[in-house]
């Protein structure tokens, strides 16, 4: 309530991150990834999940994270062996988030946002901690129509070590690849917008209660890495796989040429 009524307020959109529980009171409408509710009949999914918040709207925009920690976020295949779930689950229950079902990407009504555009909306793809890191899966919300990148995670975890440092660099190439301003949202990290080229414009400091007020510029070009970024992998793979069969050739036929003379 007291998000809506600041949102309303000031007319402004709010991308937050937030945990996203949906119960189901009926075991048939409840989909098959659905976990029982303790002391109930009831069932329920949850996501680690990104928010979008629209004034004078009740309706909110959803991104339940795909890319999830195994073990800390989620067990692996304890969908098709549930047993799994009940060796390894920490107290707090986070290790059993369910799996986000799609990359959404979140659209902003231009008429409402008075800003200048060629479209009748502006895409935000968001992403949540750790899947920052994946290149491939980043590009797949700019391909979608994603305008501008947003970052939302906890580097709590690591405290102040290396791990959020080199955590906000990853995002520094994901500007870079994609051409797109990124905005970065860390709690116990580093929160900073970099622009298309990979310069960190603005930026907190560890573990420092702060605002962070900044622009963000808009783009819409897919680059070559955007629309291919697969490519250079698959090319260094099969590259890789050539040498290693050719090396095994020449060692079978050196084998068999020493051994006939």
């Amino acid at each position: 309530r007291s998000i809506r009524r600041y949102a309303n307020t000031n007319k402004v959109f709010i991308l937050t991150g937030m945990p996203d529980i949906n119960f189901y009171f009926d075991k048939k409408t409840a989909p098959r990834e659905a976990k029982p509710l303790r002391l109930s009949d009831a069932f329920y999914t949850s996501y680690n999940s990104i928010l979008l918040f629209s004034p004078h709207s009740y309706d909110v925009q959803k991104y339940g994270k795909i890319k999830l920690v195994p073990f800390g976020e989620h067990v692996p295949f304890v969908e098709e062996i549930p047993a799994f779930g009940n060796f390894i689950k920490w107290e707090v229950g986070i290790s059993s988030w369910n799996v986000g079902k799609d990359t959404t990407v979140f659209k902003l009504p231009v008429n409402e946002l008075s800003v200048q555009s060629k479209n009748d909306s502006i895409g935000i793809g968001g992403v949540v901690c750790i899947e920052s890191i994946y290149p491939d899966f980043v590009a797949q919300f700019v391909r979608r129509g994603a305008n501008l990148i947003a970052v939302v995670t906890n580097d709590s975890w690591y405290g102040n070590s290396s791990g959020p440092y080199q955590h906000k660099e990853m995002s520094v190439l994901r500007a870079v690849e994609n051409r797109r301003y990124v905005v970065r949202c860390a709690n116990g990290g580093i929160s900073c917008i970099i622009d298309p080229v990979g310069k960190t414009l603005e930026s907190t400091k560890m573990f420092t209660t702060d605002v962070l007020v900044g622009e963000a510029g808009l783009r819409n070009e897919l680059t070559f890495y955007t629309k291919h970024p697969l490519l250079i992998p698959l090319f260094a793979s099969w590259v890789s796989l050539i040498i290693i069969i050719m090396f095994i050739f020449l060692w079978i036929r050196n084998k068999f040429i020493s051994k006939k003379s």
